[in-house]
């Protein structure tokens, strides 16, 4: 109990069932909790089954206690707000790519990037890029499943950009991938 004592607020990064105890704990110590909620954390689901409908149910009740939500797009503000959260309570942060630093380049600056890369070498290539956490939960094993299964026919690069989480084997899934595929490179 004195860990939670000791902050002024807390912030929960995803608003799963991660967020019950941290609320519960909120609320008892008198402290401003923040939560993030991300992808479809709230988005209500036909599917889901009556077990996962009451998890939700309970797990927004808690979510409801936080003095802020953050959410990362439009969407996530529309089903929140659609689910019953007051505006007032959210705060959005849009995820996004900055358009004016991550801008289109022309041909001659892009050859020298790729010169000054030492990647030159892909110049004629396809290029695909993933940027993001290289983990289970991005479908970084999805992406290398297909990957083994593509039939591509021309020159491939897959650049994938970001830190190494919780990918079993990644470097060795790399290897034998490039050592597998003639036309693409990883």
């Amino acid at each position: 109990f004195w860990y939670f004592q000791k902050y002024d607020v807390y912030h929960v990064v995803k608003a799963g069932p991660e967020t019950i105890i941290p609320s519960i704990f909120a609320k008892v110590f008198n402290k401003k909790l923040i939560v993030k909620v991300a992808q479809d954390d709230v988005k209500p689901s036909d599917e889901a089954s009556v077990l996962q409908r009451a998890l939700r149910n309970s797990r927004n009740f808690f979510l409801k206690k936080a003095d802020t939500i953050i959410a990362i797009s439009d969407s996530i503000v529309l089903d929140l707000i659609k689910i019953g959260y007051p505006e007032s309570q959210i705060s959005s942060i849009p995820n996004s790519v900055d358009k004016e630093r991550f801008k289109h380049v022309s041909s001659t600056e892009k050859e020298f990037l790729m010169e000054k890369l030492s990647m030159s070498i892909y110049n004629e290539c396809q290029i695909l890029l993933f940027v993001g956490a290289i983990s289970k939960r991005k479908g970084i094993d999805d992406l290398l499943n297909a990957i083994d299964l593509a039939m591509i026919g021309q020159d491939t690069l897959f650049l994938l950009v970001g830190p190494l989480y919780d990918v079993p084997n990644f470097e060795k899934r790399i290897s034998e991938l490039n050592e597998k595929k003639e036309k693409i490179s990883i």
